[in-house]
């Protein structure tokens, strides 16, 4: 199975876990929920914070806000600021890029 960086360390941290065998694999968090799904309160003020950080380095309010709901689906609702930020980062193009 191929695995993009961020999913092969989520799966090494404990924050991604895979059951079954090819083609049939289960993908959960590490309390069993499917993976990717969001608790019911998705930490509002940490993906705020997420946002207004993106925003200060200049980029457009609909890029923070794509880039940070993405980061959100791979690192989990038990992300710190610092995870959120660098997983957005790398779905970002450099502000004024097109």
């Amino acid at each position: 199975m191929l695995a993009c960086t961020l999913h092969h360390r989520s799966v090494h941290d404990g924050r991604l876990v895979i059951t079954g065998e090819a083609p049939h694999l289960t993908f959960t968090d590490a309390e069993g929920r499917p993976y990717g799904t969001l608790d019911a309160d998705p930490a509002p003020n940490l993906m705020a914070e997420a946002r207004s950080a993106l925003r200060n380095l200049g980029f457009s309010a609909a890029q923070a806000s794509a880039a940070v709901d993405r980061a959100r689906a791979h690192v989990g609702t038990h992300a710190s600021l610092e995870e959120l930020l660098r997983a957005a980062l790398r779905v970002c193009h450099a502000p004024g890029a097109s």
